[in-house]
């Protein structure tokens, strides 16, 4: 694995001796972009439950949060340590981008209260969109018959998708998938 994945929160890689044998260590930067909040840094542990993976902060009078990453040769590589100091960093960034959109949200529903009167507020609810993609069935095979209109075609396989549309049961994860058999 690269380390330019972790683009510039990375400060340095380290191979050291140690009494229990040679440990690998990363120094990445944890430091947030929102002031004031603290990133959650975690160990990673293997199936047994045992850490591998330990994260440390490191002592100093940085104003960034660098932290180190360690493990030990053999129980885990430098491709290990890259790949648990990438996935701190997105599930943290994935965490300020929710404050963000957060305090965003309630700034434009501050606009609303203050804009509207309670009568009105009373009727506000929250409501994610579903969207429905349709995904056409692969086309017939070629044969001697002679060929539809292509309006014939896409006819037929609006009007499949429109009565599978109505069954909430068809819709799997946002997509709709329509088979058509078009006949002559």
């Amino acid at each position: 694995m690269n380390i330019d994945i972790l683009g510039d929160r990375f400060v340095g890689m380290f191979k050291e001796d140690s009494a229990n044998g040679v440990v690998l260590r990363l120094e990445v930067d944890f430091t947030s972009k929102i002031n004031g909040l603290k990133w959650m840094v975690f160990n990673k542990k293997d199936s047994r439950e045992v850490d591998i993976i330990y994260t440390m902060e490191k002592n100093g009078n940085s104003k960034n949060d660098i932290y180190h990453v360690i493990g030990m040769e053999g129980a885990v590589s430098f491709d290990d340590l890259i790949k648990h100091s990438k996935q701190i960093i997105e599930f943290n960034m994935e965490v300020e981008e929710k404050k963000i959109m957060l305090k965003q949200k309630f700034d434009e529903l501050g606009e609303l209260f203050a804009k509207y009167p309670i009568e009105i507020l009373r009727t506000l609810e929250f409501r994610f969109v579903e969207t429905i993609k349709a995904v056409p069935a692969p086309l017939p095979k070629k044969s001697k018959k002679p060929r539809k209109k292509i309006e014939e075609v896409v006819e037929a396989i609006s009007n499949v998708y429109l009565e599978e549309a109505q069954k909430p049961e068809d819709i799997e994860s946002g997509f709709l998938t329509i088979s058509a058999q078009i006949e002559d």
